[in-house]
């Protein structure tokens, strides 16, 4: 396996089959111009992009990943839980069959337990030791004077394949962690090609259509330069004093020619391409927040930049007592 792959698109993964979805159902109401372009957008095309998109959402997230080995590792602790306690159980029936023999109760790793009893690994193989040094001086430890039972010595035996068992789990997940990551990043990355083969061609099959032209807009920070008309950042402050980027702003650029409308990406861009070079007004509308119109010049050539920041809706007035 090479090495780390990278997504090629810089928005959220989230936004970015959401962009896809949508991007999708303008195509395919837009499909016989693109058929007429080339044969490829055929059918089943849509089908197949439909598919790569429910690939790509069906793959668990690297948050859900790190969710299931959090619950691995719970399971690990439980189980070392355990083990510590079955050997702390088991020390005093130890003293008992060896009664001030330091050297057995060495053997069992009285003097190594210390050091051991919060590393998984370590605590694996010193579990192992312990049962067989069990198993060795079954009689000793069984004698009813003891009363160490074959119970006793068969749990042992149960906790320290359990602890085992759970590390190993843990260790796979955590191997596999990065082969999850990749493979997430491979199915994103076949739709986001998808999306950008479907936005060029649009482009230039809708080339005269500027209405159309927007639909086939990559989301405004993953556009290439020079594509964009208009461009910007619409922000807000939903509390006093902290300004954030706005989302589902409608942005209505109008002149003679009609009107064109997009809206804000989570990150508050936005983007228009394809407007003739002249005057235009345009205008920022959010539910919950006052509309603002602005005037700009288009120039041919040149990417206009125009940010904005809204205010908040002043609250209704309390109801008359």
């Amino acid at each position: 396996m090479s090495g780390p792959l990278k997504r090629l698109f810089t928005i959220a993964d989230a936004h970015m089959l959401q962009f896809a979805k949508t991007l999708r159902v303008w195509f395919i109401a837009d499909q016989a111009q693109f058929e007429a372009e080339d044969t490829n957008y055929a059918t089943p095309f849509e089908n197949d992009w439909e598919n790569a998109i429910d690939a790509a959402e069906n793959e668990p997230t690297d948050e859900q990943r790190q969710d299931q080995l959090t619950q691995l590792t719970v399971i690990v602790e439980q189980e070392m839980t355990n083990c510590r306690n079955v050997f702390q159980g088991a020390k005093r029936y130890v003293k008992k069959a060896f009664p001030n023999s330091q050297e057995h109760w060495n053997e069992f790793g009285f003097d190594d337990y210390d050091s051991i009893e919060k590393s998984q690994p370590r605590m694996v193989q010193f579990m192992n030791r312990f049962f067989n040094t069990a198993t060795k001086y079954t009689a000793q430890l069984t004698d009813p004077a003891v009363n160490f039972t074959a119970a006793r010595i068969a749990e042992v035996e149960s906790v320290k394949d359990a602890l085992d068992t759970a590390n190993n789990d843990q260790e796979v997940f955590k191997k596999d962690m990065l082969t999850f990551t990749r493979t997430r990043i491979e199915k994103l990355n076949a739709v986001w090609g998808i999306c950008t083969d479907v936005a060029g061609t649009g482009k230039f099959v809708f080339k005269d259509n500027v209405a159309k032209y927007q639909h086939y807009l990559l989301p405004a920070s993953e556009e290439a330069p020079g594509v964009l008309s208009l461009t910007g950042t619409v922000t807000g402050a939903s509390v006093p004093g902290i300004i954030t980027p706005l989302a589902d702003v409608e942005v209505v650029a109008e002149n003679a020619a009609g009107q064109f409308t997009v809206q804000t990406g989570p990150d508050g861009k936005f983007g228009m391409g394809g407007l003739a070079p002249g005057d235009y007004s345009v205008r920022f509308s959010h539910p919950d927040y006052t509309e603002e119109i602005r005037q700009v010049t288009i120039i041919e050539g040149e990417t206009t930049t125009l940010d904005v920041q809204l205010m908040p809706l002043a609250p209704p007035p309390p109801p008359m007592p």
